[in-house]
């Protein structure tokens, strides 16, 4: 058996990672597998263990369940890391995630901090695009539009881009991007 978790925002703390290692050693055989998406596998586990292996990875901070409104949520490193960063995208990101809630149909959201999109290499469904002056543009991706897709609103506030994911329709889960 097989159980995997995703980092928050990508973030991993040396402590989650020397808790990683107890976690194989204690319910695995030592083996952990590292995504290209932020995530770990704990392969090989007993299925007994499985259950147990999976709390050891919800204590270390880590998502384990696909409704988790961090783990539709990709942000780059904002103002708080990077001199083109023009809002605090990781802090904007955990207050999204607690305004959304668990949801499972909302499709994933990418929000950068400048064009360059240094958070993700490919394009989410969603994207809000920090401006100047503490607003946010929302893209919805279409391959019909160049960058970031089409434009559905500009110039919104933290608080009414958060509203306006939040008023969003249930997505279809065929696996299609919305």
């Amino acid at each position: 058996v097989m159980v995997g978790a995703a980092a928050p925002l990508g973030r991993r703390a040396n402590a989650c990672l020397e808790g990683l290692a107890e976690l194989v050693e204690r319910h695995g055989d030592g083996s952990l597998r590292l995504t290209p998406w932020q995530g770990v596998l704990l392969p090989n586990l007993a299925h007994a263990e499985a259950d147990q292996a999976l709390l050891g990875l919800r204590g270390l901070g880590l998502l384990t369940e696909p409704d988790a409104p961090l783990a539709r949520l990709i942000a780059c490193s904002g103002s708080s890391a990077c001199a083109s960063g023009l809002a605090d995208t990781k802090g904007d990101a955990l207050r999204l995630a607690e305004r959304l809630g668990p949801r499972s149909d909302l499709p994933q959201l990418h929000l950068c901090g400048c064009e360059r999109s240094c958070a993700a290499a490919h394009r989410a469904p969603r994207t809000l695009l920090a401006r100047s002056g503490g607003f946010y543009d929302l893209y919805r991706h279409d391959p019909c539009h160049p960058g970031f897709g089409q434009l559905l609103a500009s110039r919104l506030t933290f608080a009414t881009a958060a509203d306006y994911l939040a008023a969003l329709p249930s997505q279809p889960t065929s696996g299609k991007p919305a």
